[in-house]
């Protein structure tokens, strides 16, 4: 009877492991494993922004998270389970932030920023760049690093959305001496404990925060629609499972794992998370490959963006492909992985303009969701909380844009 059984398993074992998606997944997992070791060998570093970006991928792609949805969620359902995700995350990577940049800089009043902190210099930039960015998001469909997590499913109009990306990062650096001599080359780095003190930062800081979690949960309340939402909660308190690893997660998980993730980040390689430098490098080596150079601008403190040549490996393309294997790994064996792509010419053309309006509001703030907002604040800038506020206003803009255009 033991004998029938443990061949029934086996059987069924194989059956599995036969599977199209299966074997997809073994590939990249082996894919990942041979580059693991050659990174570990060569560029240990690298290696350790490798296995950030797959923590990354996974959390976001089971998670569904998603900062676009988030606001997009609350505001046309009421649904604020995804943005309540984002402040829990900040919550939890402010305290860790605090207690790390203290042991840096336990004296701000001597006006030492911690090291690579997203501190951008305060100027209205940042705004334009905010509304620009969420208009961009809304019209995209997507965002920077959510995007990177949508490609590892399948969803094949990533590829449209990062042409766009380049194009519009491309058309700001361009510019970028104008935008450089008239507003940031005098503006200057509002890093809050330096003007507020430790104690004081972090106080503010978790009050803000809670307060924004307790008016969201006001609108849910206040909405008919929250008793469709009612039974989705109780997925949160269920018991953790290995077998539920492969499920899709409390929405809120995400919030917890990208805060998480932004404290070991910030302790192990001591740079907070950030994807959008990348695309600047790219967009860069893009233009001159093609006879296009861009201005000679000095290198603004806080950006997220990353300068090399093509040839080399950044830590910022390591963690970037990372996060891609690691969101179509866990698809694959889900069996969420599924081809996707516009269906129409008019959707396709909108992801195109809409991430071409989002590259350039990168460009401008320095940053995208991940770094210029929630690295940003977590690095206690002022720069994170008014992009933030100016992604929100402008991702208002974008809904507003598409409920007129459809």
């Amino acid at each position: 009877m033991c004998v029938q059984l443990i061949s029934v398993k086996i059987k069924d074992m194989l059956k599995y492991l036969k599977q199209p998606r299966i074997i997809a997944a073994i590939i990249l997992i082996a894919l990942g494993i041979v580059e693991f070791i050659y990174l570990q060998g060569n560029m240990p570093r690298l290696a350790l922004f490798m296995i950030l970006g797959l923590l990354i991928g996974i959390a976001l792609e089971r998670s569904r998270f998603c900062f676009v949805s988030a606001v997009s969620n609350l505001v046309l359902m009421k649904d604020g389970r995804l943005m309540r995700g984002v402040i829990t995350g900040l919550m939890i990577a402010s305290v860790g932030f605090a207690l790390m940049m203290f042991l840096q800089v336990p004296d701000p009043d001597l006006g030492t920023i911690p090291v690579n902190a997203h501190v951008y210099p305060l100027s209205w930039t940042i705004v334009f760049g905010g509304l620009l960015f969420g208009i961009g998001s809304i019209l995209a469909g997507g965002c920077v690093v959510g995007s990177l997590s949508r490609l590892g499913e399948g969803s094949l109009s990533v590829i449209i959305l990062t042409a766009g990306l380049l194009v519009g990062i491309s058309f700001y650096e361009l510019q970028g001496e104008f935008w450089y001599d008239n507003f940031i080359v005098n503006a200057k780095q509002v890093w809050l404990p330096a003007y507020i003190g430790w104690p004081l930062t972090i106080v503010v800081t978790l009050l803000v925060l809670a307060f924004m979690y307790y008016v969201i949960r006001i609108i849910e309340a206040s909405s008919k629609a929250q008793q469709a939402v009612k039974p989705a909660e109780k997925t949160e308190k269920k018991k953790f499972s290995w077998k539920a690893l492969l499920g899709h997660w409390p929405v809120t998980a995400g919030g917890v794992a990208i805060g998480v993730l932004s404290i070991l980040a910030y302790k192990i390689v001591e740079r907070p998370i950030g994807v959008s430098g990348e695309y600047n490098r790219w967009s860069e080596v893009i233009c001159n490959a093609i006879g296009i150079s861009f201005p000679d601008v000095a290198a603004i403190p806080g950006a997220c963006k990353i300068t090399a040549s093509a040839t080399e490996i950044t830590w910022g393309l390591v963690m970037n492909l990372a996060i891609i294997l690691g969101a179509a790994i866990v698809a694959l064996l889900s069996g969420d992985f599924k081809i996707k792509y516009p269906r129409t010419f008019k959707a396709g053309l909108r992801v195109f303009l809409g991430s071409v309006i989002m590259g350039y509001g990168v460009g401008l703030a320095g940053g995208c969701n991940i770094g210029a907002f929630f690295s940003g604040v977590i690095s206690f800038g002022l720069n994170g909380w008014i992009f933030g506020l100016a992604v929100f206003i402008g991702s208002l803009l974008g809904i507003k844009i598409l409920q007129i255009t459809e």
